[in-house]
């Protein structure tokens, strides 16, 4: 699988690190697989033209300024697995990005994950990910809920992932720019 990705900023990454504690601490590591890196997620897919993607990740990224927004809140989605995330606003900038992406790269992906269409996704950042029980949902929820979840966050780049059996990585990155150019 490969995903188009915008992985978080720092003072994300230490949220990411006490979620994580907390929940080892509390409900077992072991118990619930937490999201590797925090990060939202633009789409997925079986795979992509690489190529493609990247040439246009590179010039997207040239002309489209960081993201600065405030995360708060949990959710929870539980269509074919349960996952526990955190809302992110919805700002006109962040749609325009998205529909940039999507419609960028529909004829260059193979099988992308239609919860990501344009109209069916909703911005989050993923806490948890593949299949858990209720139990550990429960157990997640009943340990972050103890703590008010509020934190700033910078979408400093486009990013694209991969997911080979259970490896994750970082192909490449994008990263944004305060600045226009005329490509």
């Amino acid at each position: 699988m490969i995903a188009i990705a915008s992985i978080l900023n720092i003072e994300a990454e230490k949220t990411s690190k006490d979620f994580r504690e907390r929940l080892e601490k509390t409900c077992g590591y072991a118990s619930i697989q937490l999201s590797q890196t925090l990060h939202l997620s633009w789409q997925t897919a079986e795979n992509y033209d690489l190529n493609f993607v990247n040439n246009e990740l590179s010039t997207i990224t040239k002309n489209t300024k960081p993201l600065k927004f405030t995360a708060t809140g949990l959710g929870i989605f539980n269509l074919e697995r349960q996952i526990l995330y955190i809302p992110v606003p919805v700002s006109k900038e962040l749609l325009y990005i998205h529909d940039l992406l999507w419609n960028k790269f529909k004829q260059y992906s193979i099988n992308r994950n239609q919860l990501y269409k344009n109209g069916n996704w909703i911005p989050h950042i993923s806490v948890t990910f593949n299949t858990i029980s209720n139990n550990q949902l429960f157990c997640a929820i009943r340990e972050l809920i103890k703590f008010p979840i509020k934190f700033s966050v910078s979408l400093n780049s486009i990013d694209v992932l991969c997911k080979e059996k259970d490896e994750y990585g970082i192909l490449n990155r994008y990263y944004m720019s305060d600045k226009k150019t005329d490509e």
